[in-house]
């Protein structure tokens, strides 16, 4: 049951996960309250479960998994799935978006070594806290980053990108700020003074590189989101957490919604190290590491077992 559980949290119908073979029996959730109120919890329109079984699963067969989805059928999931922002169209979209964005990061790459990415990566998140920007905004920086190392032709070396480290780190910040105005509640500065600001965390990180001119902000921002293709509002480890969770969360009628801000948080945290280290791709999508922290949260916490 657990499993089903964690799918359902997840979305059939993206297709992560395959349903489940025939097993003697369903386990139980582990949860401070008695499953049947978990159960009872867990429903949605029959349309969307059907849409999202595979074609051998049909109900005519009676198998265990069309089974186990006619239980928990009920008509409002769906509706609550939308009202909490974390709607099965939603989770679709953010997986082809995903896709698409891991394309030219699996055949393009970077050139740019580990040890100069992180150090990028070091000196957004100071200015994130600097700024009491939101803790997302650092996610989407990662993404962008490197999604844009991945799509600049030709690659950019370490020597270069030390370079242009301050007017990139500023940019990619202030784009984002610009797209997420409704998140920063105008605490983001200006362009050239947020190249300031980068120029001086960068100083207090112990590399005393130039501060970015205006105009030099100004072209690399022009770079960024043509190389982009102005596809700036990518899905991240931290986004994909936030809405799984929230599905969980819905499921379970908000039944475990304190230890499960708790968990998200401890999870974000661990996600925020592992992605300093590597960059995405297809081995470690964003949805994949998101969805196995979270499950690994949920089975420490004895919310699932």
């Amino acid at each position: 049951m657990a499993q089903e559980l964690v799918q359902w949290a997840c979305g059939a119908s993206v297709g992560s996960v395959a349903p489940p073979p025939p097993a003697p029996a369903a386990t139980a959730v582990a949860a401070p309250t008695p499953m049947p109120a978990v159960v009872a919890a867990v429903r949605t329109t029959e349309s969307v479960v059907v849409a999202s079984l595979p074609s051998t699963s049909q109900p005519d067969e009676g198998s265990r998994w069309h089974d186990l989805i006619q239980r928990l059928l009920c008509e409002d999931l769906e509706d609550r799935f939308e009202l909490a922002h974390c709607s099965t169209e939603l989770l679709l979209l953010q997986a082809a978006r995903e896709e698409s964005m891991l394309d030219p990061m699996t055949t393009g790459g970077s050139q740019v070594s580990p040890l100069v990415r992180r150090l990028a990566l070091r000196c957004m998140s100071q200015v994130t806290i600097a700024q009491q920007l939101p803790k997302t905004i650092w996610y989407q920086a990662v993404v962008v980053l490197d999604a844009w190392l991945a799509a600049r032709t030709p690659s950019v070396s370490d020597s270069s990108f030390l370079q242009e480290m301050p007017a990139v780190c500023s940019v990619v910040l202030d784009v984002l700020c610009k797209t997420n105005a409704d998140k920063t509640q105008n605490r983001h500065p200006g362009r050239v003074e947020n190249g300031e600001i980068v120029h001086e965390v960068m100083q207090t990180l112990g590399y005393d590189l130039p501060a970015a001119s205006p105009h030099d902000l100004h072209v690399m921002e022009q770079s960024l989101l043509l190389d982009l293709q102005w596809q700036v509002n990518m899905p991240t480890v931290e986004s994909w957490i936030s809405m799984l969770g929230a599905r969980f969360g819905v499921i379970t009628q908000d039944l475990y919604a304190e230890p499960l801000a708790e968990i998200a948080e401890e999870v974000c945290n661990l996600a925020k190290k592992l992605v300093m280290w590597k960059p995405a791709d297809w081995q470690r999508r964003p949805r994949r590491l998101a969805g196995g922290l979270l499950g690994i949260g949920l089975v420490g916490a004895s919310l699932l077992r």
